[in-house]
């Protein structure tokens, strides 16, 4: 679809630039492990980091067709270990340290199409999914769930999930536990953007930040307080006649975690360019290079990606200092012909900080389930 919007705006004179000539190129960086198949129409990953041997952590990602819609769960190897059907999930998300029935458990979250609502699993200590009372939580009628992604405030400790809708719509939810089963309860919403389709975001936790993406005007950021401004800033743009450094359509965002809560670093895929665009972590967020993935140890290129997710933690020999998973929209065959089904990427962080164009600082201490003062 994104190439055919930007043949279309390239004929008409739209503001949609393509890259200019001479302009320095992606970095290109190689896949390290691909998932095997993952649904008719992968989307979106989520990285599960073990509480007690992060070699053992898992990709979780989402299907959204219809017909085979669900959770994969693929270990670091990209070999699948389990699946969930599940009705047509989207942008999932890890929840760590949720406090249910007495202890402190995991989630996976996603906003699922089929029947417009939050739903919820448990991840066992093995990094397997279960079904959790309450595990699907309703939006208001009429409202039809897009993208979605979790947020656990510093200030309050709350654990929150935000939806949106393709009309920009943002709801934020409160999840808790009550009576055994998890609950929740509308505290906001705003419209986002400038109205056009939102999908993927992301949360700081540490600074209350929510960052999303909207596919053809660029990177917003709010406060994710519930009752914090609804009036949003323009990170970039996809306008790069006038400084823009994005490219249509704008869709997943990650954070990676630095030492402190103003180290770190935003990562955006950009769909036109089959690239990823990489932001500083403090305000303002200042643009820092972009890269792509490209075929390599036998793993064919990465093009067209939806969702992404990053984690700076160390996972064990195979990603010792962080892990990046890409989806993959058309996993093309030796033989030149693409697969029924999309993959997912796996590229070693290292390979992405140590590029030629600005040195990224590394973090494979970070603990997800510790909260940075």
């Amino acid at each position: 679809m994104v190439k055919l919007a930007l043949l279309l705006v390239s004929l008409v004179g739209g503001a949609y630039a393509a890259p200019v000539a001479g302009t320095s190129s992606p970095y290109e960086v190689i896949p390290k492990r691909e998932t095997g198949p993952a649904g008719i129409d992968g989307d979106d990953p989520a990285i599960w980091v073990h509480k007690k041997d992060t070699a053992k952590s898992v990709v979780i990602t989402t299907s959204k067709e219809e017909e085979d819609g669900g959770l994969h769960v693929f270990d670091l190897e990209g070999k699948s270990l389990q699946f969930v059907a599940a009705g047509r999930p989207n942008n999932v998300d890890v929840i760590y340290n949720f406090d249910f029935d007495g202890d402190k458990i995991d989630l996976a979250v996603a906003a699922c199409r089929t029947d417009n609502t939050i739903c919820m699993w448990k991840i066992n200590k093995n990094g397997r999914l279960q079904e959790i009372d309450g595990g699907k939580q309703p939006t208001p009628q009429g409202f039809e769930v897009y993208g979605s992604c979790e947020y656990k405030s510093a200030k309050t400790e709350k654990q929150y999930v935000f939806v949106n809708s393709k009309t920009s719509v943002y709801l934020q939810y409160e999840i808790f536990e009550q009576e055994d089963k998890i609950q929740s309860k509308l505290v906001r919403e705003f419209k986002a953007g400038s109205g056009g389709q939102v999908e993927g975001c992301v949360v700081d936790n540490d600074n209350g930040w929510l960052f999303l993406g909207e596919e053809d005007k660029g990177l917003w950021k709010y406060d994710a307080e519930p009752r914090g401004s609804t009036k949003g800033t323009l990170v970039d743009s996809i306008d790069t006649a006038n400084g823009g450094n994005l490219y249509p359509d704008v869709e997943g965002l990650s954070l990676f975690y630095g030492i402190n809560k103003n180290e770190g670093y935003i990562i955006v895929s950009t769909q036109g360019l089959n690239a990823y665009n990489v932001y500083e972590r403090r305000a303002p967020h200042k643009f820092l290079f972009n890269f792509a993935i490209k075929a390599g140890n036998g793993i064919d290129e990465v093009t067209e990606t939806d969702g992404l997710t990053v984690v700076s933690t160390g996972l064990g020999d195979a990603f010792p200092s962080g892990l990046l998973v890409a989806h993959d929209d058309a996993k093309t065959l030796p033989d030149g012909t693409t697969a029924p089904q999309t993959t997912f990427k796996y590229v070693d962080f290292a390979d992405i900080a140590n590029n030629d164009r600005v040195q990224l600082k590394l973090n494979p201490k970070w603990n997800p389930r510790e909260e940075d003062d």
